[in-house]
């Protein structure tokens, strides 16, 4: 449906008065540093007016895609930025962020928005380089402490405690005859058994431990169900290492993280 200038109700609007918003046809339209304004608005003082820069819609979306709420301060609308970046771990926040940044950019180029690049205000570079680091920082932070809550889930501390009763018996075992045993069945069918529960190549609680031994050591991984890779493994010395290139920093009190196989 077509809109009209609020002067000449008969004529169809053109543009929008860049301050109140008045429907404009050509004829009453005032051009002030590439911003559109009514008759009665260009009168007015305008101190703080600058040149309406172009913005890039894409690139507002995809900064917000990226970084929630980038694209918000690439419009100029730091306010809104920071906003949504205080709810970046919230999916539909974040996809919203996307969405406005790009329709925002679209209504700044069609002048129904103004704001001002923040790289064109005072201290504006260091603004956004502020932004992005604490940002970065903040994100960072929510990431190592959701890995670790991942690492606090009760399935992986059964996994952590199935290896260690795995390794405390092969330690055991090396202590009495000198070396490591040769193969799993040595910690459950010896004169003494060193585990009344068998766990190496079969799936308990969602993991599958697969347990390779010899006289010099031994390396135990723990597999997720329907999964090819280790999630976490054990190895001589009772070293408990995740499979995100962290070391656990756990070791069982009897390894010293040095062979023992061989010592007859």
């Amino acid at each position: 449906m077509p809109k009209y200038c609020y002067q000449h109700p008969q004529t169809v609007a053109i543009e929008k008065c860049t301050r109140c918003q008045r429907n404009l046809c050509e004829q009453c339209q005032v051009l002030i540093k590439q911003n559109v304004f009514c008759p009665e608005c260009a009168r007015l003082p305008l101190p703080e007016m600058r040149v309406q820069k172009h913005r890039h819609p894409e690139l507002a979306a995809l900064l917000s895609l990226v970084f929630p709420g980038l694209g918000q301060v690439y419009n100029g609308q730091i306010g809104k930025g920071l906003a949504f970046f205080l709810m970046f771990w919230l999916v539909i926040p974040w996809l919203y962020s996307v969405y406005d940044a790009y329709e925002t950019a679209s209504r700044i180029n069609q002048r129904a928005v103004l704001t001002v690049l923040v790289t064109d205000r005072p201290g504006g570079w260091f603004l956004l380089m502020g932004f992005l680091a604490i940002g970065g920082m903040v994100m960072f932070g929510a990431y190592r402490f959701l890995l670790i809550d991942i690492h606090k889930d009760p399935r992986i501390q059964a996994a952590k405690k199935n290896l260690r009763t795995l390794s405390e018996a092969a330690e055991k075992f090396a202590q009495d005859q000198g070396h490591y045993p040769d193969a799993a069945s040595d910690l459950y069918y010896s004169d003494t058994p060193y585990m009344d529960e068998i766990f190496c190549g079969i799936t308990v609680s969602g993991y599958t431990y697969q347990c390779q031994f010899e006289r010099g050591g031994y390396t135990i991984d723990a597999l997720p169900r329907n999964s090819r890779q280790p999630e976490l493994k054990i190895m001589t010395g009772g070293i408990l290492e995740l499979m995100d290139d962290r070391t656990d920093g756990e070791k069982l009190e009897k390894g010293d993280g040095t062979d023992q196989g061989g010592q007859s």
